[in-house]
């Protein structure tokens, strides 16, 4: 298997509560939601690796990236997302890459440019978004040493990590956060992928813009068309009260080790 010094890496499974699936829904006639974030992400320039888990659920994924993308597939842990990025850094001898949530079907690939030339020109681990950004739009690129660092706080594969903020903090990661342009900032628009109202805001959403839009221009969109992100946008605070009670959660059981 050839090995990528650079990557882009999706992390994504089926096992979703409140989307079961949500991955291989049609998002346009010819596409799923997957392969069109598999075509957005390829667009940074980076080989691109879907990071998926070892567990049944997960074989359509498999499925659906090998017999209609060009993406490279990544099969580890389940339930811990830093333990599948640590072990498909080792299998693909990756150095850098950017991790990219499979929700986040608009993913800024121009941000995550920016972001592993940082990356590439710093002295930091890990590159983050600022608070202010479009949610959806970029969460990270790391090296691997960084990495290793966060691995270092949780390598048991069994346990349950979907919030990485609290990791970063433990590990105290060196970080810089990636240059946003204005018309990628705002709070009052959700680009990611958890309940049905998300998903009726993609499907109208990318039939109204091109694939490639960039982040700045899909940005100016948005904010000139407020009807479209009303669709989904009174689950914002449920979400981001959800986050909250896990990163809390989460830094409690750390705190205590």
């Amino acid at each position: 298997m050839s090995a990528c010094k650079q990557a882009a890496i999706i992390t994504v499974r089926s096992s979703s509560t409140r989307l079961p699936n949500k991955a291989l829904k049609p998002l346009l006639p010819t596409l799923s939601c997957l392969a069109f974030l598999i075509q957005r992400v390829s667009l940074a320039g980076f080989p691109v690796i879907v990071a998926t888990s070892t567990d049944a659920s997960d074989d359509a994924i498999v499925q659906l990236v090998e017999a209609s993308t060009n993406a490279r597939v990544f099969r580890g842990a389940l339930n811990n997302r830093i333990v599948r990025w640590h072990d498909c850094f080792e299998q693909f001898g990756i150095e850098s890459a950017l991790l990219v949530d499979g929700d986040d079907l608009f993913y800024g690939y121009d941000i995550g440019v920016r972001a592993m030339a940082l990356l590439e020109s710093s002295s930091c681990d890990m590159v983050v978004n600022p608070d202010a950004i479009i949610c959806g739009l970029f969460t990270y690129a790391i090296s691997k040493q960084g990495l290793k660092m966060l691995f270092s706080v949780v390598p048991d594969p069994n346990t349950v990590i979907d919030m990485v903020g609290p990791i970063i903090e433990k590990a105290r990661i060196t970080t810089q956060e990636v240059r946003v342009k204005a018309d990628e900032m705002g709070g009052d628009i959700r680009l990611t992928l958890d309940y049905p109202e998300d998903l009726s805001l993609f499907q109208v959403l990318s039939k109204q813009v091109p694939l490639e839009i960039r982040s700045a221009q899909l940005g100016r969109f948005l904010k000139k068309h407020p009807e479209i992100t009303k669709i989904n946008f009174l689950r914002q605070k449920g979400y981001l009260e959800k986050q909250a009670r896990e990163s809390k959660q989460l830094r409690e059981t750390l705190n205590e080790k």
